[in-house]
């Protein structure tokens, strides 16, 4: 069963969707990074007993046919994405280690493990700011976006208004003219 975050809590219910940010996957909110802690350890089902069966299940068993109306909204799908992308990365990450490592023929086994551990960890700190920097920036490029919205939507009401005046105006003018 998926649980949903609290808002606040990382990955919270505030519909805003999600991008796994390290290689633990704690989310990162897309536009900005997640409120809360620094991410924790490697993400897991939850402690305890589980509740029972989910729901689209039959005795918790395979889904039922209802399971089978599953819709992804645009959020699920963000996050799925993100998650996919964040994968990608880290395979990349992986393989780049992999490679400087080959052009170092001398180091140990035990060496070249830790050299490709350590050089994974820090292309994944740079991805992983890459991420958070260009979150910040599609945060203030919507919030511009919106200021622009708003004013030619002001000025637009502005325009429509004037033009009503105007029209009826020259309405009551016509009629008043008429009248006479």
């Amino acid at each position: 069963m998926t649980r949903r975050a609290a808002p606040g809590e990382p990955g919270g219910g505030d519909g805003r969707p999600r991008v796994p940010a390290a290689a633990s996957g704690e989310p990162v909110v897309a536009g900005g990074p997640a409120p809360g802690p620094e991410p924790g350890p490697e993400p897991g089902p939850e402690p305890g007993p589980r509740p029972g069966p989910e729901p689209g299940t039959e005795s918790g068993g395979a889904p039922s046919a209802a399971a089978d109306d599953v819709t992804l909204t645009g959020a699920a799908l963000a996050r799925i994405e993100g998650y996919l992308l964040w994968q990608a990365e880290i395979a990349a990450a992986g393989r780049r280690a992999a490679a400087f490592t080959a052009r170092l023929p001398w180091l140990t086994t035990a060496q070249r493990e830790e050299v490709e551990r350590i050089y994974r960890e820090e292309q994944l700190e740079i991805s992983r700011e890459t991420v958070r920097r260009i979150a910040r920036r599609c945060v203030e490029v919507r919030q511009e976006y919106v200021a622009v919205y708003r004013r030619l939507r002001f000025r637009l009401l502005c325009g429509v208004l004037v033009a009503s005046a105007a029209l009826t105006a020259a309405v009551v003018v016509a009629v008043l003219g008429a009248a006479r």
